[in-house]
Formats: structure tokens, sequence, C-alpha cells
């Protein structure tokens, strides 16, 4: 299992999908009043003057973090059949180019959470580690497609 190029790749993607879960920012927006900054356990707005929470939306976007972990360890486990594995990384690549794209719009159209004119956008630590899964998912598919037609052309040999 390990000894494959695909399950290292899969392993990078579950460690970097794990740093997320330490409450690092995604995105940050910050204005003259106000700051809002997202994280995986959800938007916390402060009020820059005195230094409090304003409001504090809790959303679960660490539940999907971590049912992308145990999806990518499934995945990591069916080794033995190719073809599912194949079919199951296809679904991940899809949903995980859905999802950085949700949140690609979210940094774009997220500013109005504070309702300020000149606001400045910041990208966090959270977001390299959210984007870095992307370039092994796809890596991590063109062995297994490489590893499926290795087997399949020795199955011609026989």
């Amino acid at each position: 299992m390990i000894q494959r190029v695909q399950s290292i790749y899969l392993i990078l993607s579950m460690i970097s999908l794990t740093i997320l879960l330490s409450g690092m920012n995604l995105i940050v927006f910050s204005g003259q009043k106000y700051m809002a900054s997202l994280n995986v356990f959800g938007i916390n707005k402060i009020e820059l003057l005195k230094n409090q929470t304003v409001s504090d939306s809790t959303y679960p976007i660490y539940l999907s973090i971590i049912g992308l972990v145990l999806y990518v360890f499934i995945l990591l486990m069916r080794y033995k059949n190719l073809q599912l594995q194949l079919k199951m990384i296809r679904r991940l690549f899809f949903m995980y180019f859905l999802i950085v794209l949700a949140f690609l719009l979210f940094s774009v159209y997220g500013s109005q959470l504070i309702g300020e004119k000149e606001i400045s956008t910041q990208i966090g630590w959270g977001f390299v580690f959210f984007i870095l899964p992307f370039p092994f998912i796809f890596l991590a598919q063109i062995a297994i497609k490489r590893d499926k037609q290795l087997l399949e052309s020795l199955n011609r040999l026989r």
C-alpha cells in the first residue's frame, strides 16, 4: 500500500487537511471598524476599536474537512481494487474542485460581511493548506491511471 506513489500523495493530502482543524484562518477581511475572519469553525466578526467579538457565526466546515479526510482514508485503503479507487478519486477531485471554487467565490464576495467601503482581504495560511491537497489529488489520480494501465498490459501478456 505505501510502496505506491499515489499512497504518498493521498497521505500528504490527508495531513494537509488535518492541519486545518487546528483553527488557522482561511480568509481575513479587515476594514476601518470591523474585522471578520473565517476558519473551519466559523466566522468571527470583531470590532477593532473595542477589541470585542461582535458576532460569532458557527458553520460546520470542520465536519466537511473531517469527511474529506475520512473519504481520502477510505480511498487509500481501496488499493486492491484499482477500478473502484479510480472512480472514487474522480469523485473526490470533482467535489474538491467545487469546494475550492466556493471558497474562491467567498474570498471575492465575502467582504460584504463587514459592510464597509474600504476593505482589505488577506489570505491566511489555512487557505494555503486547503489548496495544497488539490494538486496531490490530481497527481494521485494520474498515478492510479498508470497502475491500472500497467496491470492491463500485464494481463494481456499472460
